[in-house]
């Protein structure tokens, strides 16, 4: 089965309101106090606001915090 395009708006563009993130995890599940299965997960999430608002570095704040972390291995 195929999915149809979506229709697009008076502008031609289609405006994504949704947000999403892939996050990786390992867990492991006891089933009947006997068998244990492990395994990496790789669920899309919804929501994203946290990772997308989050904000971009601040350069300046990481190359003082690598400054000062540079001259504190040379002086150790």
């Amino acid at each position: 089965m195929v999915t149809s395009p979506p229709e697009l708006g008076k502008g031609g563009s289609i405006q994504l309101q949704e947000k999403w993130h892939l996050t990786t995890y390992w867990s492991c599940d006891v089933f009947d106090r006997t068998v244990t299965m492990c395994g990496w997960h790789e669920p899309v999430l919804p929501g994203g606001d946290e990772i997308a608002g989050a904000g971009h570095l601040n350069v300046r704040a990481a190359a003082i915090a690598a400054g000062v972390l540079a001259i504190g291995a040379v002086f150790r």
